[in-house]
């Protein structure tokens, strides 16, 4: 199965998410994101994330850093890296999941860089 390659990151000027191709631009001397028009602009490093190849159950679709729900707004996940692919790591708890197979009940319901008051919630509720 081929997916789409895209990432996302908030750019320097704009303070808004651009999507597309992630590379270093030696030009600018800064990481940059090209979208499929040409358009390009630096980014936050810290900001960027991978698409998962996956939407959630609303279409919306699934980056590295996303923070999910699986129907328990008290539950949720952030999108990260770990060990050989994206998967959902519990806020609070070491505990995963796997996108692919949660896919159809999965919401996004904000991001690690602009909702950082959901991960403190979630971290009070499992203390």
């Amino acid at each position: 199965m081929n997916r789409e390659i895209e990432f996302r990151g908030i750019g320097v000027v704009s303070k808004k998410w651009l999507y597309g191709h992630y590379f270093f631009n030696n030009e600018y001397d800064a990481m940059t994101i090209v979208d499929k028009d040409g358009y390009f602009g630096a980014v936050d490093p810290e900001t960027v994330g991978q698409y998962t190849g996956l939407k959630d159950k609303n279409g919306v679709k699934i980056f590295e850093g996303d923070i999910l729900t699986i129907g328990d707004k008290n539950i949720l996940y952030v999108v990260t890296w770990l060990d050989t692919g994206l998967k959902g790591r519990q806020i609070g708890n070491m505990s995963c999941i796997g996108l692919v197979f949660w896919q159809n009940e999965l919401e996004v319901i904000g991001n690690v860089h602009e909702h950082k008051e959901l991960l403190e919630e979630a971290n009070n509720e499992n203390k």
